[in-house]
């Protein structure tokens, strides 16, 4: 039997993290993955040394590191029988990378290499509650710039306009404003009557 795939994307603070914590702590069966996955064999002595790593590298460079990290990341999780769960996915990262300059040709064969997933939910936010979600930001999360409030907005809205490039259509997308427990129970009731 096909092993299922369910994903938890949006920008970074719309509440991927969150939701997925509570899911597996609610007693969701499932095999977390995320882009840190591929970080395991110690490459980076920490994030901040992967932030600085990632500012370095041309758009489509930073591209295929990032798309091969997260396929990295699914390959070694597909030994689980377990439904996979993935935070954030290729979405989130292609979505930034369009944003930096990345090649809109380069994205689509990439995303080529992803099996499509049984179930994706996208958590939506604004600008505002997103930058006061965020204990701390990185340079590429703020569009290569230093971290401050102003690079964070600034770059999220701009790679808020490269989410159009996926297809959206079967999406269930989810007002991240809402508490914790409302998003974690429509996101249950989501699953259950969609697998």
């Amino acid at each position: 039997m096909k092993q299922k795939m369910i994903v938890v994307t949006g920008t970074d603070g719309s509440g991927k993290s969150t939701l997925i914590n509570s899911m597996i702590h609610t007693g969701v069966e499932a095999h977390v993955i995320s882009v840190w996955d591929a970080m395991d064999d110690n490459l980076f002595p920490s994030k901040s040394d992967v932030d600085q790593y990632l500012c370095r590298l041309t758009s489509n460079a930073r591209l295929l590191f990032l798309a091969h990290a997260l396929h990295h990341a699914m390959v070694k999780a597909q030994s689980s029988n377990k439904t996979l769960l993935f935070n954030g996915s290729y979405y989130k990262y292609f979505a930034s990378e369009l944003a930096l300059g990345a090649d809109y040709m380069l994205v689509n064969q990439l995303m080529a290499l992803f099996p499509l997933p049984d179930l994706v939910i996208k958590l939506e936010v604004d600008y505002d509650t997103a930058f006061k979600r965020k204990q701390s930001l990185s340079s590429y999360e703020c569009g290569l710039q230093a971290p401050s409030e102003t690079s964070f907005r600034e770059f999220q809205r701009m790679a808020t306009k490269s989410w159009a490039h996926f297809d959206q259509s079967n999406w269930k997308v989810l007002d991240g404003l809402q508490s914790k427990e409302e998003i974690l129970t429509q996101s249950l009731n989501i699953i259950n009557s969609a697998l």
